[in-house]
């Protein structure tokens, strides 16, 4: 897919949404991505995930490990394409009950959002910890003002830039521009 395919199809599910945005943890946005809604129609989370698989196809992957809950849909696409297992990380930065790495294994960490390494490090450091090889790492959006330097393949279906600001000295406020977009109960 193309650059302007792929936004088209998160405008189109509602995932991206342009504007003066309130993000709900004391910060606006001049966008709100929210890759989950496009991730739920199994036809986008195929044609999405394929970008991050078609950097894969030739690296033998055994395991591919979702970041975040958020991401589960795209661990369990990106590993049915490369025919390999797919597994969940918890919020505490271990697996989910019953789920394993087994040594030698060749991992890659997915994620539907890419802000910041934050996530993806925790369950690198995991990886790792578990004497499996951690391949790569991929994202649907990847919005990171710069990327970490990775040992690792880094690979995303789209870069999108996202100006954060503080809600008490937001430019957007300044401007007295209306808001697109509140968390739920706000």
């Amino acid at each position: 897919m193309t650059s302007q395919e792929i936004l088209e199809l998160l405008e189109r599910t509602g995932a991206l949404i342009e504007g003066h945005c309130d993000r709900g943890d004391g910060t606006h946005a001049d966008r709100l991505i929210r890759v989950v809604k496009a991730t739920q129609f199994a036809p986008f989370n195929r044609k999405l995930c394929y970008e991050i698989v078609r950097h894969y196809l030739e690296l033998d992957i055994h395991v591919v490990v979702a970041a975040s809950t958020a991401a589960i849909p795209i661990a369990v696409e990106v590993g049915r394409q490369l025919e390999a297992r797919a597994i969940f990380a918890d919020a505490e930065g271990g697996l989910f009950d019953g789920f394993e790495l087994h040594d030698g294994e060749r991992a890659i960490v997915v994620q539907g959002l890419l802000e910041s390494d934050e996530e993806t490090t925790i369950v690198s450091k995991l990886i790792r910890k578990t004497n499996a090889r951690l391949v790569g790492i991929g994202s649907i959006v990847d919005t990171r003002p710069a990327k970490q330097r990775y040992t690792v393949k880094d690979v995303t279906a789209i870069q999108l830039p996202l100006q954060r600001y503080d809600a008490g000295s937001c430019p957007l406020c300044a401007l007295e521009t209306p808001l697109v977009w509140t968390p739920s109960g706000v």
